[in-house]
C-alpha cells in the first residue's frame, strides 16, 4: 500500500488494519513515554533523603515533609520554654543587725570592692545568715519571689551589675550587702516594668 496524503503530522494510509496497527503503535509509544515520565518521578521521590520527602499517610500525599514537623516543634518547644521559664539568679550576701547594720555594711563594702573570694571571706567573719557561716554567703540559686521585695528588687534588677558588691539594702531580716554571681536576663525589661509600677 501506498500512502495517500500527510495531514498533520499524521501518515495516513489506504488500508484500515495499517492505520490500525499505526494508531496501536502511537498508543503504545505514549504509554512508555507517560510510564518513563512516572518512572522518572519516583526515581526522582527515591533519590530524596526520607526527611525531605513528601509525608504520605493512606495513599493521602501531604505537602510537608519530617523535616518541616521537626523544625516546627523545635520552634514550639522553644517558644514555650521562652514563655515559660523563670527568672532565677544566683547570689551570695552578708546580714548584720538592723542596729548600725548601714554604717557596718558601708565599710565592709569599701574593704571588699567587687571582690567574690573576699565577699565569701566577710560572709563567715560577719554575716548572722545561716548561709553566711555554712557556704560564704551563697543563697545558691533561686527564682524571682522567693526572696523579700526589696532584696529581689536589688537582684533582679537589669541595672544591678553582676559580680558587684550591691547595697546596703534593709529588709525585716535587717541589713544586707548583695553579691550577684549570675542571672537570667531572658526577660529583665519586663521585671524592671513591673517592679516600677
Amino acid at each position: 500500500p501506498q500512502p495517500k496524503s500527510v495531514t498533520g503530522g499524521m501518515l495516513l494510509v489506504s488500508s484500515p488494519r495499517v492505520n490500525m496497527l499505526i494508531f496501536v503503535g502511537l498508543s503504545i509509544l505514549d504509554m512508555i513515554v507517560a510510564s518513563s515520565n512516572e518512572e522518572m518521578k519516583n526515581a526522582r521521590l527515591a533519590s530524596k533523603p526520607f526527611l525531605l520527602r513528601e509525608i504520605e499517610l493512606g495513599g493521602t500525599k501531604y505537602p510537608f515533609s519530617p523535616v518541616s514537623i521537626i523544625i516546627t516543634v523545635v520552634a514550639l518547644l522553644i517558644l514555650i520554654r521562652g514563655f515559660s521559664k523563670g527568672t532565677s539568679a544566683e547570689a551570695s550576701h552578708i546580714l548584720v543587725d538592723s542596729k548600725d547594720g548601714e554604717a557596718t555594711l558601708k565599710k565592709l563594702k569599701a574593704d571588699i570592692g567587687n571582690d567574690a573570694k573576699k565577699f565569701g571571706d566577710y560572709a563567715e567573719k560577719y554575716s548572722i545568715c545561716p548561709s553566711g557561716k555554712s557556704s560564704r554567703g551563697s543563697l545558691g540559686k533561686f527564682g524571682l519571689g522567693s526572696m523579700v521585695p526589696p532584696f529581689d528588687k536589688v537582684v533582679f534588677s537589669p541595672s544591678s551589675p553582676l559580680n558587684t558588691t550591691l547595697g546596703p539594702v534593709q529588709t525585716q531580716f535587717g541589713w544586707h550587702l548583695i553579691y550577684v554571681h549570675k542571672r537570667d536576663e531572658q526577660r529583665q525589661i519586663v521585671i524592671e516594668k513591673n517592679q516600677t509600677k
